[in-house]
């Protein structure tokens, strides 16, 4: 199980994904050999794991992803629209424990003092919150798709192989 952290700018800018897999070491992401992975390292993903017993973001994961993705997207988009480096920039959160948590708030302001960022009121993340409303629906059902076509590939081959060991 993972949780995926997707973000986009105001602009429309898809950023990358930073990736939650449960548990307390390294071996719970998927290994350096695993299909597909120097194309995510390409994409600038970032693959995490929790240190805890769930892959729910935590305070660590929510500076990390704010470092790592969020802090570069904006200094890049800073230079390239020529804006000076203490420029504004607002981070849209839902209420969730760890982004309104005195924390993380604290931190970000003592880190990054330029970035405001404000809360989509309870119970307005399906109207205010354009991740949950045009992101993270359509990568679900994707992810599901996917998910299907995988297993019934993997069954089909098993079948496939099981049926021509009989004709043996």
């Amino acid at each position: 199980m993972f949780t995926v952290v997707n973000g986009i700018s105001a602009r429309g800018h898809a950023l990358p994904l930073q990736l939650i897999y449960e548990e307390k070491t390294s071996r719970s992401v998927p290994s350096k050999s695993t299909p597909q992975y120097k194309e995510v390292m390409e994409l600038k993903f970032k693959i995490s794991y929790s240190s805890t017993h769930t892959y729910w973001s935590t305070f660590p994961l929510m500076c990390e992803y704010v470092n790592d993705i969020l802090v570069p997207y904006w200094e890049e988009q800073k230079v390239l629209l020529n804006a000076p480096a203490d420029q504004e920039c607002i981070l849209h959160l839902n209420v969730w424990s760890v982004h309104r948590s005195i924390q993380f708030c604290t931190w970000m302001d003592m880190t990054y003092p330029w970035i405001k960022y404000h809360f989509v009121p309870g119970g307005c993340t399906g109207v205010g919150q354009p991740c949950d409303v045009s992101i993270q629906q359509p990568f679900k059902l994707t992810v599901k798709q996917t998910q299907h076509a995988d297993i019934v590939n993997e069954s089909l081959v098993r079948l496939a192989q099981d049926r021509s060991a009989s004709l043996i």
